[in-house]
């Protein structure tokens, strides 16, 4: 914390962000009580030379000002040559597999051809220019999996709609988009009112993490009600995009019962719901195979072991 402070005085705010977030984790990966996983819980603590960063303050103006979501596709480099044939085979493999648990129609061969490609694009781009903000995203994701894996499958819904909140917020509970969207799954005001999420008078239940997660459950059994179990793509893009907008596109088709597919309207989305289905299975393929890839990110268990819990009368 002191370092993240002394980086953020001097205006590394890169680093600065690294560091205060490591230190919140290590806060989080010890499970104390909700008001000491605070980064401001540091400050009585810090030593003279960077006691005088409000770090609270700090960590705030940082989660505004810096945005590890989903940075404008113009932004992100193509994959080129970065992945082998058998990278690329792996690749096709997993997308098939995640894309099975779905119950989401992989067998058309031009269709998987360009997710692949998308895909492909986006594991080389976590592994490169936002292999940090990859890695921390991945370890807070630590503390909540088991969490979404248990109410998710409360409701028979698979474990991977976990990445869905990897893509939306990083698992940075406390995060806020610019629409005023917050918390891991990133609900706007009305939308989590309207799933049961109290807010106002200096309450917000879309930061607490397990209601928020309840709340992103209802939601997407409702969009799988609207668009069917085998249609989780759509269901998924709709989270991003809003259901009036995948079924306006879905009107323009020529055939919107044959052809109820994330591919056939595609074109039709936002240049961001667009991406953002390859963006998820990015996530899924490389948290579910990091040392395939050269990650060196130890699991849950393991991270566990390296702290030890006191509780201070």
């Amino acid at each position: 914390a002191c370092t993240g402070a002394l980086l953020y005085k001097n205006g590394n705010l890169d680093d600065a962000q690294a560091n205060l977030e490591a230190a919140v984790l290590n806060l989080q990966l010890a499970d104390l009580p909700q008001d000491m996983q605070m980064i401001g819980f540091f400050q009585p603590y810090l030593p003279d030379e960077c006691g005088s960063v409000d770090l609270i303050k700090a960590y705030k103006s940082l989660l505004k000002t810096k945005s590890d979501g989903l940075t404008p596709i113009d932004e992100i480099p193509e994959a080129g040559n970065a992945f082998g044939p058998a990278d690329r085979a792996f690749i096709e493999m997993e997308i098939i597999r995640i894309m099975e648990i779905l119950g989401e129609d992989s067998s058309r061969p031009d269709e998987l051809q360009i997710f692949t490609d998308e895909v492909g694009k986006f594991i080389n781009y976590y592994l490169t220019s936002k292999q940090g903000w990859f890695e921390r995203s991945y370890y807070r994701m630590m503390k909540y999996r088991d969490t979404v894996d248990t109410v998710m499958s409360e409701k028979r819904l698979p474990s991977e709609l976990a990445y869905l909140a990897f893509i939306e917020s990083g698992y940075m509970y406390r995060a806020t988009s610019r629409a005023q969207a917050r918390g891991v799954w990133q609900f706007i005001r009305s939308t989590g009112r309207n799933y049961g999420l109290k807010i106002g008078r200096g309450r917000d239940e879309r930061l607490d993490p397990l209601k928020a997660t309840i709340a992103a459950r209802e939601y997407l059994l409702d969009l799988i009600s609207i668009f069917g179990s085998e249609s989780f793509l759509l269901a998924m893009a709709s989270y991003n995009a809003g259901e009036g907008r995948v079924q306006r596109c879905l009107r323009k088709v020529d055939d919107p019962f044959e052809d109820r597919s994330f591919w056939k309207i595609r074109d039709c989305l936002r240049r961001e719901t667009r991406e953002y289905i390859p963006r998820i299975i990015a996530a899924a393929v490389l948290c579910e195979n990091p040392t395939r890839f050269g990650l060196d990110l130890k699991p849950r268990s393991e991270l566990l072991k390296e702290f030890d819990i006191i509780i201070c009368p």
